[in-house]
């Protein structure tokens, strides 16, 4: 890089201005990401700039300030670090806890499969960590209940006895199911 110096002649290297045109005549200090840095014959006004290990200062000091100093702050501890909050705009509209980004969740596998229920609890489905959903689905009208492992047909949830009719359960938990007599077959897809 080359700078012109007010007499006319070449700088060669680099040259560190004062946004007004004028070299930087001196420039020392630390590095690091713990020293200071000292500056001189920079104009009145400056800002200071961090983009990882480079600092760069720009604007106008007040004329008493002939040599500013800067400290650049420790590094922040591992781990999380709570700094402060981000402001979003998307399709012009504000992100936040009462207007959220709308999502859509997606799963890589199903599972399907059919079981005969008896007059006895039947483990429909068996626990999954992970899974997201599981549909039941009655196959004839013979009334079903649905539920935990010591499901009753007075403690559990009612699946009528109507071909088609059908339940969605989430959460991992084993589903039981009892039939309210004789056996019936229910079918169920399981989402994880």
């Amino acid at each position: 890089m080359d700078w012109k110096n007010p007499d006319g002649s070449l700088t060669r290297g680099v040259v560190i201005e004062d946004g007004a045109g004028n070299k930087v005549a001196s420039f020392g200090g630390g590095g690091g990401g713990g020293g200071s840095v000292s500056v001189s014959n920079f104009p009145a006004t400056q800002a200071v700039s961090w983009s990882g290990q480079s600092v760069s200062l720009s604007g106008t000091l007040p004329a008493f300030a002939t040599t500013p100093a800067f400290t650049l702050g420790a590094a922040l501890p591992a781990g999380a670090n709570l700094i402060g909050a981000v402001n979003l705009d998307i399709g012009g509209a504000s992100v936040s806890l009462n207007n959220p980004v709308p999502t859509t969740e997606s799963y890589a596998s199903i599972a399907t499969g059919q079981v005969s229920v008896t007059a006895s609890a039947t483990q429909v489905v068996a626990a999954r960590a992970g899974r997201k959903e599981v549909t039941i689905v009655n196959h004839a009208t013979t009334s079903v209940y649905i539920g935990g492992s010591g499901v009753t047909a007075a403690t559990g949830l009612l699946l009528a006895g109507v071909q088609g009719q059908g339940i969605t359960v989430t959460g991992g938990a084993a589903i039981y199911a009892i039939a309210a007599s004789g056996s019936e077959t229910v079918s169920f897809l399981e989402v994880y």
